[in-house]
């Protein structure tokens, strides 16, 4: 909920609505009222983001303070303060875009191969003796990605950490050792989108968006590392990637890490595999991961993840986003361009009415 200590800040800025906006690029978009749509949603952003980092100082108050100061006329403080946000809208928009794109595999199944969710026979998948050996050898574009997602596999024992189905590309070993497993294609998730470095023109929205979401130290430019990623069986990454579950973690007296699972939107498959039945996955679960282990998962990585998703959520931008991703994907016309340039991430909130047109370029 709104509350007068962290809604101040903006509803000053935000008095100078009653005021006719300068001209933006486009010559019909020049009366103050047009813009009512994105600031009402930067108002709701602005809440969920200072909501999520209030432990932490709550920048973004800051950061509208500072933009305010950086302008003497009215306007012209609320003109800084549309385009702080249209920085945090393109983080968001991208997070969304590229958490949703389609994941790669963990191991060496392909989608033709992937068997139902039914208990395995012993030795029916096909053994991944070699699988890291041949990664390790592969001159190719994907070898560190290839390497580090199995060894994520490795790690987590070829399974599934959120439901705990087996991956079809465990040894045949493992498959004997639990003979009645549900076999499901597992893939290696990257908790932080790994591709979202490579957006053009990104560069300074990372930069003012890390810091404004509590991780200013954090490079996204070196997060394709093992403490990124978890293996996740197809629905589960899929809904991860869109923001509709996520963990916390906390630390135990002896230095473990605990990943609790919340969800934030009922959909996708939710259950977990326990002995020969299936349960619900509720929030409070646990990941099943081994907290502990020297590559395990690092807690900055979930965090980030978390709030994210919690701002898309509680501000009803991840709708907006989502919306248009589900009505633009038969024609493929959206993930490629989106996770490609800032300037298309642009054209797609200034062509919905969610930043004010010529504002953000590349």
């Amino acid at each position: 909920m709104a509350t007068a200590t962290n809604i101040d800040p903006i509803r000053t800025a935000y008095l100078a609505a009653k005021i006719p906006y300068a001209k933006s690029g486009a010559a019909t978009k020049n009366r103050q009222d047009e813009y009512q749509p994105i600031r009402s949603l930067n108002y709701k952003i602005y809440d969920a983001l200072h909501t999520v980092t209030a432990t932490e100082g709550g920048m973004v108050a800051t950061a509208v303070r500072q933009a305010c100061e950086g302008g003497k006329a009215l306007r012209n403080q609320v003109h800084a303060v549309d385009i702080l946000f249209e920085t945090i809208k393109i983080f968001l928009t991208t997070c969304k875009a590229i958490g949703g794109a389609t994941p790669r595999s963990s191991g060496r199944t392909t989608p033709a191969s992937r068997q139902s969710s039914s208990p395995a026979s012993p030795g029916s998948p096909k053994s991944s003796k070699n699988a890291l050996d041949t990664l390790r050898n592969t001159d190719s574009s994907v070898k560190r990605d290839g390497v580090l997602k199995v060894e994520a596999l490795e790690r987590d024992g070829y399974r599934c950490v959120y439901s705990a189905y087996m991956s079809e590309a465990a040894p045949s070993e493992e498959a004997a050792a639990n003979p009645n497993a549900a076999m499901e294609y597992t893939e290696g998730a990257h908790i932080v989108p790994f591709s979202i470095q490579k957006v053009r023109g990104a560069g300074q929205h990372l930069e003012t968006a890390l810091n404004l979401f509590g991780h200013p130290g954090m490079d996204l430019g070196k997060v394709d590392v093992l403490p990124n990623i978890i293996t996740l069986w197809t629905s589960a990454h899929q809904n991860f990637g869109k923001f509709n579950w996520m963990v916390d973690t906390s630390t135990t007296a002896d230095n473990a890490i605990v990943y609790t699972i919340a969800h934030l939107a009922r959909t996708g498959s939710r259950v977990r595999q326990m002995a020969n039945a299936l349960q619900t996955v509720v929030d409070g679960d646990t990941l099943l991961l081994d907290g502990k282990h020297a590559q395990r998962p690092d807690p900055r990585y979930f965090d980030l993840h978390a709030k994210i998703g919690r701002v898309l959520h509680a501000s009803g931008f991840g709708g907006i986003v989502e919306k248009f991703l589900r009505d633009n994907e038969d024609e493929g016309a959206v993930t490629v361009p989106v996770i490609q340039s800032v300037k298309h991430v642009n054209e797609f909130l200034s062509e919905n009415d969610w930043v004010v047109p010529g504002h953000q370029e590349e």
